[in-house]
């Protein structure tokens, strides 16, 4: 499942977000991925890793941001405007801005990944209009490190980031960001329980 819906918050609450992230501490990761091991991660020519900046805003039982709660009723009008979509509670929430690379091409992505091995969706709401899409493909972590490296991964969608556009997705569905080339792309990325 794959749904995209645009114009989740109000005008006015996706333009106060614009000044969300002066808030917070960053870190910035060479890899928008991290994974263990080499083998874990799956490798085709159309990846560009960007690298990004990144910080946490709720990680369960471990950490919760002063200001998470600004951003939670976001959580809330996707359960009012998609009452068929059932998740119980946040597992991790991270704020994600990638910069500017002009080295990117309409055909390259950062490393695909999944965010949860099973029971979870991914929420991506995107907080400024930008390049920079987000590749879905076809495999799911159902499918192990091993068949990664003999199988291509197919993109079978393609979702560009806009002021208070959602993605929601199985979180298993191996997916990728990409680099913006005109401007930063900021987003808030949930991972829920199911």
């Amino acid at each position: 499942m794959i749904l995209v819906l645009d114009d989740v918050m109000s005008k006015e609450y996706s333009d106060s977000l614009d000044n969300f992230p002066y808030w917070l501490k960053f870190f910035y990761t060479e890899k928008t991925v991290y994974a263990g091991n080499e083998y874990e991660i799956y490798h085709d020519e159309n990846i560009l890793d960007s690298g990004q900046l990144s910080t946490p805003l709720y990680v369960l039982n471990e950490y919760k941001e002063t200001t998470y709660d600004i951003i939670t009723p976001i959580l809330y009008v996707i359960k009012q405007k998609v009452p068929q979509i059932k998740f119980n509670h946040e597992v991790r929430v991270k704020y994600n801005i990638i910069p500017k690379n002009t080295d990117f091409t309409p055909s390259n992505y950062n490393i695909p990944h999944h965010d949860a091995v099973s029971n979870a969706y991914t929420i991506v709401y995107y907080c400024n209009d930008s390049d920079g899409d987000t590749f879905l493909f076809d495999k799911t972590s159902k499918d192990t490190p091993t068949i990664l490296k003999t199988t291509k991964l197919e993109v079978i969608k393609r979702v560009t980031p806009k002021k208070g556009r959602v993605v929601l997705f199985n979180g298993n569905r191996y997916h990728s960001s990409s680099g913006p080339t005109k401007g930063v792309r900021c987003i808030l990325n949930f991972n829920v329980s199911i």
